[in-house]
């Protein structure tokens, strides 16, 4: 209705940037090499806004656990390293990088 696309409108408005997410890690090239920086993206790409709110999503989420498996082992991450799922493909990713 009218109250959701106003909502949307609302976040078009704050949404000036946009973020690829994926996986940074280290990685040795050749055998015998020095270890270097990896990088790989799942291809998805969402407004650096929309991201920031995702994020503190999943900070709430955790918070809410309290028994069972964490939310961490439920979903193959460690938010205190950084890491969350892409919410697209559900990819566990480490980065974030704006793009124009």
């Amino acid at each position: 209705g009218g109250q959701r696309k106003a909502r949307e409108e609302g976040i078009r408005r704050e949404c000036k940037g946009m973020v690829l997410v994926g996986m940074a890690g280290r990685s040795t090239a050749r055998a015998g090499s020095e270890a270097g920086g990896c990088l790989s993206a799942c291809g998805h790409a969402f407004h650096h806004e929309c991201m920031r709110r995702y994020a503190e999503s999943l900070m709430a989420r955790r918070a809410q656990v309290t028994h069972g498996a964490s939310f961490e082992q439920e979903n193959g991450i460690s938010l205190e390293h950084g890491e969350f799922v892409c919410p697209v493909c559900r990819r566990v990713c480490n980065l974030s990088l704006p793009v124009q």
